[in-house]
């Protein structure tokens, strides 16, 4: 899935927005931006595969209250808009692609957090979602397990990669867009 999925995820880590999320230059507007984009990306794809979600063997924990609560700490107000529409989970191989794409990316938020409680301290307590979404401990390695036993076919993997690319799609089209 990474190799397959890498140009898709360069391509949302290369935009203008989420490299300020790297730059000790980022000011709360900007940071304020990326959080409510976020959790209308978020938000739109939890509501969309929440049935989905609740039947999986994975414990999701939802993005979306997190985002709320830094937008909250920033006192940014409620995210202008509605939940963005969202790619929904045609089969369990797409859905677990899709999965793949929001649980990974929980991995890059540590990276985020950690650069921002360095160079931007003011803004720590606007972290709980790139602080916190990653999972615990031995989480990220079972999840991996899981998804392995979801595609244990070639068919089932080109599903996967079909949602995976679709939710980067997604993430892409939303986080390029005019300032929200």
């Amino acid at each position: 899935m990474r190799t397959a999925t890498h140009p898709a995820h360069r391509a949302v880590e290369s935009l203008p927005l989420m490299r300020a999320l790297m730059s000790a230059d980022i000011d709360p507007s900007t940071y304020t931006d990326v959080l409510r984009r976020q959790w209308r990306i978020h938000a739109g794809w939890e509501q969309a595969n929440a049935d989905w979600l609740r039947a999986q063997a994975w414990s999701y924990r939802p993005r979306a209250p997190a985002l709320r609560a830094d937008l909250d700490w920033l006192q940014a107000g409620t995210p202008e808009g509605a939940p963005m529409p969202a790619p929904r989970v045609d089969d369990d191989a797409s859905g677990w692609g899709m999965l793949y794409v929001v649980e990974g990316s929980a991995l890059g938020g540590q990276v985020i957090a950690r650069h921002l409680r360095r160079t931007r301290p003011e803004l720590a307590g606007a972290l709980r979602h790139f602080g916190a979404a990653t999972p615990p401990g031995q989480e990220w390695p079972r999840f991996q397990a899981l998804l392995e036993r979801h595609l244990r076919d070639a068919t089932a993997l080109a599903r996967a990669l079909d949602g995976a690319r679709a939710l980067f799609a997604h993430f892409h089209h939303h986080l390029a867009g005019a300032r929200a």
